[in-house]
């Protein structure tokens, strides 16, 4: 297939709503995302929606923030997000519901993910959400990101702040796994949409080449696997898990009941590629298309209909910074889905309920906090403001605003303008502090 015969990706996009760590204001509110750019107000939200429409996005991931729909024990209050709900409904917008992510677990789940009461509470809520909107169609990300989330508290930066990695991992998939099967018994036509970041490490460090290699080939993997129940007596990881607090029974019910993922969604972030090693010389990283082809002929052979898409992309920095990241990603999103398409050919995997790749430009509008992990607010939000929206805000007035990046993510995604059209500025070299050799070794695309 010739270059410019590629066919265009669908672009998607989301609100990201994850709670700061240290969440306890003056004024005694618990804050997340929304409470800074002000989509904790239906209004403001639902005007948000309407800049995505306007963009011809019609697929968003919506925060159903538990956190905030529940405040005791079984008592939900679904007036929030039954309004953000039904206004997507009547725009047109398919809506990925996205239960957990990361940091939005109630309080009086006093351990969160390792709390023993964790997967019982959030298998209440899933029930009760799926007898709230019974009629209701969407899809579904049942938590978001469980092995970065599950680092991060493991380290002691997340809650709950220095807890068991393995135990946490073991909840969130035996919550996935029966909260999978909660939404499939009531609907077999909700798709679970399942968001992890797709990572690789590299090395120019002889020392390490074995260390590279295996996690490249079993480590990275080790929590995909297990919710795709691949980890039986026979994998690299087994004797792994049993060693840090799975038992044979627990592993054999992953195998028998693995999450029934319908879409494999990666997330790429220049943080993606790591080098190992205290060698300060650049080694090249693979890249986007790359990178996700890897998980592809990984999972593709295995499950020929599952889906895959790219769920997350994007850079904090300049308008110029994000245009011209957005023109890289949809070029390697484009080659990708004809590779795709190539690779399911060569394993003559044909006749197969196969959507067109999606591409996350994540999140619609800028959002607070990344800078510093969630971890805290300060009282000048500013310093946390991350300018990474499609729509970027005032930091002072939060009033949302086109750029030439909204305008190129508009016409690219309303089919105005192709791939080759996308407008390359270049970037600043000092764009928070992310390794210029990786940059240019990106981009531009060639």
């Amino acid at each position: 297939m010739l270059k410019d015969t590629l066919k265009p990706v669908k672009i998607i996009s989301g609100f990201d709503n994850t709670r700061f760590v240290n969440s306890d204001h003056p004024t005694g509110k618990k804050l997340d995302i929304s409470s800074i750019n002000g989509q904790h107000d239906v209004r403001i939200i639902i005007q948000d929606l309407n800049l995505a429409t306007q963009c011809g996005i019609t697929h968003l991931r919506i925060c159903a923030p538990w956190h905030r729909i529940s405040k005791t024990s079984r008592y939900f209050d679904w007036r929030y997000i039954r309004q953000v709900l039904e206004a997507c409904t009547w725009l047109g917008i398919k809506v990925i519901v996205d239960l957990v992510h990361h940091t939005a677990v109630p309080d009086y789940i006093n351990h969160s993910f390792a709390d023993p009461l964790f997967v019982d509470e959030y298998l209440a809520f899933v029930r009760a959400f799926i007898n709230t909107f019974p009629s209701m169609q969407y899809d579904v990300t049942l938590i978001n990101e469980p092995e970065p989330t599950a680092h991060l508290a493991a380290g002691g930066i997340w809650r709950p702040q220095n807890a068991d990695y393995f135990v946490m991992i073991k909840n969130m998939a035996m919550a996935m796994s029966k909260g999978a099967m909660l939404f499939k018994q009531h609907n077999p036509a909700i798709q679970i949409f399942h968001t992890d970041p797709a990572i690789h490490y590299r090395s120019n460090d002889p020392i390490l080449q074995n260390d590279v290699y295996y996690k490249n080939n079993v480590e990275r993997f080790e929590v995909l696997d297990l919710l795709f129940g691949l980890i039986n007596p026979s994998h690299l990881r087994y004797q792994h898990l049993l060693n840090h607090g799975f038992d044979s029974k627990e592993l054999a019910f992953f195998c028998e009941n693995p999450v029934q993922i319908d879409t494999l969604a990666l997330d790429y972030y220049l943080h993606c590629e790591i080098q190992l090693g205290k060698t300060h010389t650049f080694m090249p990283a693979l890249g986007l298309r790359a990178l996700v082809m890897q998980y592809v002929e990984r999972y593709c052979p295995r499950f020929p209909n599952l889906n895959f898409a790219i769920g997350e992309v994007n850079v904090r920095g300049t308008v110029d910074d994000l245009t011209s990241w957005f023109y890289y990603c949809v070029k390697e999103a484009e080659l990708l889905q004809q590779d795709i398409v190539q690779y399911r050919q060569q394993l003559e995997i044909f006749n197969v309920n196969v959507c067109p790749l999606h591409l996350g430009i994540y999140p619609l509008v800028d959002t607070f906090g990344w800078t510093n992990l969630m971890t805290h607010i300060p009282e000048n939000s500013a310093t946390i403001h991350d300018p990474q929206g499609i729509f970027w805000i005032d930091h002072i007035t939060m009033h949302r605003n086109h750029s030439i990046f909204s305008e190129a993510v508009m016409k690219y995604a309303t089919g105005q303008i192709t791939s080759d059209q996308i407008p390359y500025r270049g970037f600043d070299p000092d764009m928070h502090n992310y390794p210029g050799e990786l940059l240019a070794h990106l981009l531009p695309h060639n």
